[in-house]
Order: structure tokens, then sequence, then C-alpha cells
């Protein structure tokens, strides 16, 4: 179908710090094999990597856009405040459902739904009913709908939308290119992510202290913008901190340590980029949130570690290696393009 084109919208591309962005720009990669792909997006201060690119100055010009680049299907990464600082972006609904009524095709991924409070003073306890009926807005003009998580599926599938899919997130940085031996790693843990991500990691001392005494790690390797040096001061190891690399410098460095750390809620880790990379690498991942259990397609103890499965995991470190690995590789960045390809391919045979 290279004679179809698509444009993907995303709030900012690569060279921004975005996992959003990152995962749009990777998708756009392997669509472009059998698409003409346009990417577009909001302003951003960081030069934009890819191409052909489109600035958005305001959504009225989504019509002409679509006309000036003969788009046959929208693919809009959906996160509500990346559009509109208080995660009210009508106007987006708004030329969207124009959209449809003019026929082309409408593929969302709902990557976050809405925010919530229980404090009446902060803005989002009283937004959250209009951030509900734009998602639920959009899930009824989409010709096709994907999450990442079991959290947000359970969600939108309670308004029976017949082409709902669930796809983990893949790595954000290059996979490996071959397979890595265990027992030639270091005694070491990497924490990636942006500086908020890993200070949250580092928030939980004691616990960590308790995993690396555990595991007898030698040191912690902190990559990421930002310092996080203080944060990280009562751990009981050497600390390294290398700071911002790119994405090249950080799948190698990944190649040389064996164990990760980071704090997710369980029933979304799926939509993390981070814990994708981790596994893509077969980095026996440690998480110091346990905020929920949802079942979902990985186990605490099988798939990766945290204070409940610690003393008692299901397996040895050596077998949750290859267990996140195998689990990755059905969620990789070419599995997980090809399926959203054949779906598009799918609504597209039916114009």
């Amino acid at each position: 179908m290279v004679n179809k084109s698509i444009l993907i919208i995303s709030p900012q591309y690569p060279s921004a710090i975005n996992g959003l962005g990152d995962y749009s720009a990777i998708l756009g990669s392997y669509l472009e094999k059998r698409f003409h792909v346009i990417y577009a997006g909001l302003a951003q201060r960081e030069p934009v990597e890819v191409s052909p690119y489109v600035y958005f100055s305001s959504w009225h010009v989504l019509t002409d856009i679509l006309i000036k680049y003969d788009i046959d299907c929208v693919f809009l990464n959906y996160v509500n405040f990346a559009y509109q600082r208080k995660g009210l972006p009508f106007k987006l609904l708004k030329e969207l459902e124009q959209l449809k009524i003019k026929g082309y095709k409408l593929c969302i991924f709902f990557h976050e739904l809405n925010a919530s409070s229980y404090k009446p003073w902060q803005l989002v306890f009283w937004t959250k009913p209009l951030q509900q009926y734009i998602y639920k807005s959009l899930l009824n003009i989409a010709d096709i709908a994907f999450c990442s998580n079991e959290r947000v599926r359970k969600i939108l599938a309670k308004h029976q939308h017949p082409n709902l899919y669930k796809k983990a997130i893949y790595a954000n940085i290059p996979e490996p290119s071959e397979s890595i031996v265990f027992n030639q790693r270091g005694k070491s843990a990497i924490v990636f992510g942006t500086l908020n991500r890993r200070k949250k990691v580092y928030e939980n001392t004691e616990e960590l202290n308790a995993f690396i005494r555990s595991r007898n790690i030698q040191e912690i390797v902190d990559i990421g913008p930002g310092d996080a040096s203080l944060a990280m001061q009562q751990l009981s190891c050497y600390k390294r901190i290398l700071g911002k690399l790119s994405a090249l410098e950080i799948a190698q460095e990944f190649c040389k340590h064996t164990w990760a750390l980071i704090d997710y809620p369980p029933s979304l880790i799926e939509k993390s980029g981070i814990f994708a990379a981790y596994a893509a690498y077969g980095l026996v991942t440690y998480n110091t949130d346990f905020s929920d259990h949802i079942i979902q397609d990985f186990i605490d103890g099988k798939h990766y570690l945290s204070k409940y499965s610690l003393d008692h995991p299901l397996c040895d470190d050596v077998t949750l290696s290859k267990n996140i690995q195998l689990w990755y590789e059905e969620h990789s960045q070419a599995n997980h393009s090809h399926f959203i390809q054949e779906k598009i391919e799918q609504i597209l045979a039916t114009s």
C-alpha cells in the first residue's frame, strides 16, 4: 500500500527528550516501508529529527494538511495534557470529528486517558468528567483504537469498540543485535529516565539497599539528564553518574549490567518505554512501586522483582532475564509496528 499516506500526530519528536516522540519516530520508521508517512507535531525548542515534518500552529490547519499531503489515514498518539495544558483538547476533538465526516480514516493510540485527584483545590478534580467525555468521544469516532496496558484496556473495553487492541510499548533505544551472556555482565544496576523518574526510584532508600544487599550489587549507574546525585547519597554501594547520553550510547551501556531499577505502577508498566528497554536487554528489573496488581502478561517474581518477590522469586535471576527477553520479543519494535501496520491496512482496504 505504498500509494497510501499516513499522518502521524505526536506532541513532540526527537531530538526532544520525550517518550511519546521516541515511540512515534520509531513507529514511523517502520510504517515508511509500506506507506508514505508525514509527521505532525506541536511547537518544540529542540530540532526535529523526523521528515517530512509539519508544525501545527493550530488545529484548524489539520484539514489543509490532509489535503496538501493527500492523507488517507490519521494516526493520533493521544495524551490529553500534551495537546492542551488543562487536559481538555476540545479543539482537537472537533477537528477530528470533521475529519471523520469527510471520510478520512482515524487510528488512535490511547497512551493516557485522563488525570484525576481527590483534592478539590486541584483543577483536575473538577475537570475529570470533561476529560472522560473527550476520550470517549475520540474512541467513538476511531476506526481502530490501541492502548498499551491492561488498566486502560479495561476502561476502554466498557465501551465495546469493535477494533480495540492492546500492545505494549517497545524500547525507546536501539534493540540488541545479539544475545548477551548473563554471567558476562557486571554486578551493577542501571537507573535510566527523566530526572523526576530517577529521583522517584531513589526515594525508596531502605528498600533499595535491601535489594542491593540481596544481590551483592557493587554499583548503581545513573543515566539521564539532570543531577540526581543528592537523591542517591544514601545508597549502600558505589554510585556512577553518566548524565545524558545518546540512544546508541545508552544501548551500549545496557549491555554491561545485570539489573535495573524502576518506579512504575505494575498495571501501567507496559506503557513504559524505559521498562521495555530494560526488557529488551534482559535486565533483571526491580520495581519499587507496588501500588496495584492487575494481572497481565507478566508476573512479579517471574518477569520482574519487587519487595514482595525479592526473597521468594518464582525463578532465579538468570531465568528471569530470559523470561523478560522472551516477553519482549512479542512486543519488539518490529513486531509492534507490524501489528499496527496490518490493522491500518485492514481499514484502508475498506475505503
